[in-house]
């Protein structure tokens, strides 16, 4: 064999063995690149895992007796929009089931608006649940509405409820026995106080005391 040729022969597996490492250099370049996506997407999925939602929380055992959960209602509220009860743990709830026509009622409905500018930076709702309109039927919009613009009540909650959340037995709903009925809810979802009646000066002692509690 020629000097020649041998030397072309030895280029030609020089050139060989260069291209073989470029290869392998370019294939773990993209593996490396398709860690780093696969690392990226896991760092993502990680964070997405750490996103904290308020749970959904229910309570299958409830009902309107004094030291139990409440029910839960979704109700609709003064400007259109859906209200949960359950939505709002942590918070303590005055509840004032009332009528349009009960005029003890309307007298609680002229001190509920006070009562939510007094307590909202407590974490206090006041939440009224109209049960029937001036013609003992279900509440519209446009009757919570005028009751809401009547009353002056704008930071504080006003429902158009129905006869269908009361319950005799309080298995599952609330027994009524004058107008307006009152309960305090903790912050628990656990009915503590009830009021038949009115007296702005209980509700307050009893959400006074809640607080100094805490």
């Amino acid at each position: 064999m020629s000097k020649l040729i041998y030397n072309i022969l030895i280029a030609i597996a020089i050139i060989a063995v260069i291209g073989s490492l470029i290869v392998s250099c370019d294939a773990a370049g993209t593996t490396s690149i398709n860690i780093d996506a696969a690392d990226a997407q896991q760092t993502l999925d990680i964070q997405d895992s750490l996103v904290v939602t308020h749970p959904r929380i229910d309570w299958e055992d409830c009902s309107g007796k004094m030291n139990d959960h409440p029910c839960n209602f979704t109700l609709m509220d003064q400007y259109g929009n859906n209200w949960r009860l359950y939505d709002h743990v942590d918070e303590i709830i005055v509840l004032d089931f009332s009528t349009i026509w009960c005029g003890v009622c309307q007298h609680a409905a002229m001190s509920s608006e006070q009562y939510q500018d007094i307590y909202a930076d407590k974490g206090v709702i006041w939440v009224t649940i109209l049960l029937e309109n001036y013609y003992g039927q279900q509440p519209t919009l446009a009757d919570i509405q005028e009751w809401a613009m009547v009353f002056g009540i704008e930071d504080a909650v006003v429902l158009a409820g129905h006869i269908g959340l009361l319950d005799p037995t309080s298995q599952k709903g609330w027994y009524i026995s004058s107008l307006p009925l009152i309960l305090v809810i903790d912050r628990n979802m656990v009915t503590t106080y009830r009021l038949d009646g009115y007296n702005a000066l209980q509700i307050r002692e009893w959400v006074d005391d809640m607080l100094t509690i805490e």
